[in-house]
This record gives structure tokens, C-alpha cells and sequence, in this order.
């Protein structure tokens, strides 16, 4: 199995309230709280793990909010070789989740000030933790103080070390990857639709491979190997090998969606760094991701109900050729 190493540029503490009937400016009883490392890409190491693959997450943190980061994935089992900033601390994060009405919503800090001191002694850190063939991804927003050249150049000194580099942003960051043809992005609709001015609200008539073909074809024209499109309820397309694929979304009791694009990308590299076919790996993707959603905490997938539901939606895959 290939290792993979998750890199989170803006790492959290992300703290999770359980509430009924949530309102803004009412007084709301906690009925169950949650406290755990974050961010896209830890959230992308903690599927992993407990999907039962070999995992290092990486990236910035500081402060006291910092060392509990590292000391939580450390509980869980999860490696943790993140650059420590000296000044500043680690930004934390709240998701309210209304038990009555299902739906969350996130309160987000902007994150710790990065240097360009500091992004090199991070590339000291990854050429220390990079080898042939690694799958490298990058998840989630830029820190505030990186510029679009330094992430760039981030992205071409991994891939310089023979990596396999996977991105998962959005927006200019977005944009600026696909200028340095990562071997997967996965935007979902709406942050494709910012990258290419496309309309993310409009609704195919056409049979939904059929209306995504162009746009898939596009992304490997620019040098992407394996593209990936969420659609949310609808699954998710793609495009490997001269295949494209359409990918329905298993149906589940939806508790808490924050997170299930970030364990959709654990579960297609988990899959991947076993040797599974892209067919399998992305089964496993938006199985991971529909498991993510039926329980309150991003990432705590159970891997015997992936597993389940992978084989379910094998089945009904829709694959076609150029």
C-alpha cells in the first residue's frame, strides 16, 4: 500500500455543538459536544486512518491550540508531523448542528498568519517526509500571508519529488493549482462553476454523464489526470483513462454533512493506495462520504459501513468511453 501524506495549510481545533431547534440571538442548552482536530486535510488523514490506511498529516499549526491539534490526532492513532509556528495560535472552528430541522452551520476563523519564511522551512519539512511515488494532498483554504506564486511553488516542489500531488480547495487557489496539473482535483459543482464562470444552478437535461463530458475533458486537456466533480445528492462524475464515470450518491439519514467531501477524498485514496481500479476507488469515495454525513463528527467513519455501501453503489456506475 502507498503511504499518503495529507497536508492542512490552515489547520483547526474544531469544536462541534449538538442543539435543537438552533436560532440566531436565542439561549440554546448544549445537548452533546464535540472537540477534535480539523481542517480539510486532517479531516482527509482521519478517514484514512480509520478506513485502516497508512497516513501522516502535515501542514501549520501554533499556540496552545496547536499542541492540542497534534496531541488529538495523537490519541487517534494518526501520525502528526506539522511545522510549529513560532508566533501565533491555530484557529478554531464551531459547527451547530440542529438535531430537530438537520441541518449545521459553521462559524469559521480565518487562521494563523503564514510567512515566506515559514513556507520554506515547511518544504524543508516535506522533502523530509516525501518519497517516489507518495500521494501528497493538499486540502482545504491558504492560510492568510500566502500568496498565489508561493503556493504555486508549493506545489511544484512536491511534484518535482515524485509525488503524485492532489489538490482539494477552492476559488483562486483553485485555479492556481490547475496551472501546476495536479493528478486530482475534486472541486464539487459550485467551486467548478467559479473556476470556469460556468452556471453552477443549472440542472442538465440531458443524462447527467452526458452534460459533464466537456467539462471533464477540459480539465485533462489542462494536464489533470483523474478529475472529479461532486454534485452533492447526485453522486459525482469523473474522468480516468479515457472513461467517464457517473457515480450516484448512497441514500442516507443525513446527521452532519461538514466534512463528507473531505472523507469522499480519504476513501478514493485509500482505494487508490491499495491498488483498487478508479471504478472501485470512487464507489469507496462517495460511500465514505454518505457515511460521514449519517454521524455527527467529520472524518469518524466506520469502515465496515463504507464498505457496505461501496458495494452497493459498485453496481450502479455508470461508465462510458470517448
Amino acid at each position: 500500500m502507498s503511504r499518503i501524506l495529507t497536508v492542512t495549510l490552515n489547520a483547526a481545533l474544531d469544536t462541534t455543538y449538538v442543539v435543537d431547534c438552533f436560532q440566531a440571538g436565542e439561549v440554546h442548552r448544549v445537548r452533546q459536544k464535540f472537540t477534535q482536530a480539523g481542517g480539510k486535510g486532517i479531516n482527509v488523514a482521519r478517514t484514512i486512518h480509520r478506513l485502516g490506511g497508512t497516513v501522516t498529516a502535515t501542514g501549520f499549526v501554533g499556540g496552545d491550540n496547536g499542541q492540542t491539534i497534534i496531541r488529538k490526532l495523537r490519541e487517534e492513532g494518526i501520525d502528526a508531523a506539522f511545522y510549529e509556528v513560532p508566533e501565533g495560535e491555530s484557529r478554531v472552528c464551531l459547527s451547530i448542528i440542529d438535531e430537530s430541522y438537520q441541518k449545521a452551520t459553521e462559524i469559521l476563523e480565518p487562521g494563523l498568519h503564514v510567512t515566506a519564511g515559514q513556507m520554506e522551512r515547511l518544504k524543508r519539512r516535506l522533502q523530509s517526509l516525501i518519497t517516489t511515488g507518495m500521494i501528497v494532498v493538499f486540502s482545504g483554504s491558504l492560510p492568510p500571508g500566502l500568496t498565489m506564486e508561493e503556493w504555486r511553488s508549493l506545489l511544484r516542489f512536491v511534484r518535482q519529488r515524485g509525488a503524485r500531488v492532489v489538490v482539494d480547495t477552492s476559488g483562486t487557489a483553485l485555479a492556481a493549482a490547475v496551472d501546476c496539473q495536479p493528478s486530482i482535483i475534486k472541486p464539487n459543482q459550485h467551486e467548478f462553476a467559479a473556476l470556469t464562470e460556468a452556471d453552477a444552478g443549472e440542472q442538465p437535461t440531458a443524462p447527467i454523464l452526458q452534460h459533464w463530458r466537456k467539462p471533464l475533458a477540459d480539465l485533462a486537456l489542462k494536464g489533470i489526470d483523474f478529475p472529479i466533480i461532486t454534485l452533492g445528492d447526485r453522486g459525482a462524475v469523473a474522468y480516468h483513462r479515457s472513461i467517464y464515470y457517473h457515480v450516484p450518491a448512497p441514500q442516507v439519514d443525513v446527521v452532519n454533512p461538514v466534512g463528507s467531501g473531505d472523507a469522499f477524498m480519504g476513501g478514493l485514496l485509500w482505494s487508490l493506495a491499495n491498488g483498487s481500479t478508479a471504478k472501485r476507488a470512487l464507489a469507496t469515495a462517495v460511500a465514505a462520504g454518505a457515511a460521514n454525513a449519517a454521524q455527527p463528527v467529520a472524518g469518524k467513519v466506520d469502515r465496515k459501513v463504507v464498505t457496505a455501501l461501496a458495494d452497493h453503489v459498485l453496481d450502479e456506475i455508470t461508465e462510458e468511453g470517448e
